[in-house]
């Protein structure tokens, strides 16, 4: 019996049997489930980081977090707060654009003092 038999049988059945019962029949016990299913959910994580890379790549680098987890969430259900902690973890975040100003120049009217009347 392989973790990668197991995980996704006791998966696809969680809403008819409970874990206990699920592992009690395969006479495997619950810390041993938890534990592969643990290693099993970071192999997969491998998985998302190459494609969270090659979604960035993709686009140049130009989307954030928000929208390559909207890209991700066609695919697959995934928590933004993950591929935001994968996007820092590999230096994928996006590129800020510096904000060009307009040069104001000199006023057109410069040295003279100007008032205003209170009364």
């Amino acid at each position: 019996m392989s973790p990668e038999v197991v995980i996704p049988w006791i998966e696809s059945i969680r809403g008819e049997l409970s874990i206990q019962d699920a592992c009690a029949l395969l006479g495997l016990p619950r810390s041993t489930y938890y534990r592969w299913k643990a290693t099993y959910e970071a192999s997969n994580i491998d998985h998302i980081t190459e494609t969270i890379r090659q979604l960035c790549i993709e686009h140049k680098y130009r989307y954030g977090y928000r929208k390559v987890t909207a890209l991700l969430r066609v695919d697959q259900v995934i928590n933004h707060k993950r591929v935001q902690r994968i996007m820092q973890r590999e230096g994928l975040q996006c590129r800020v654009r510096v904000k060009k100003r307009k040069p104001t120049g000199q006023p057109s009217l410069y040295g003279i003092t100007w008032r205003i009347a209170f009364y």
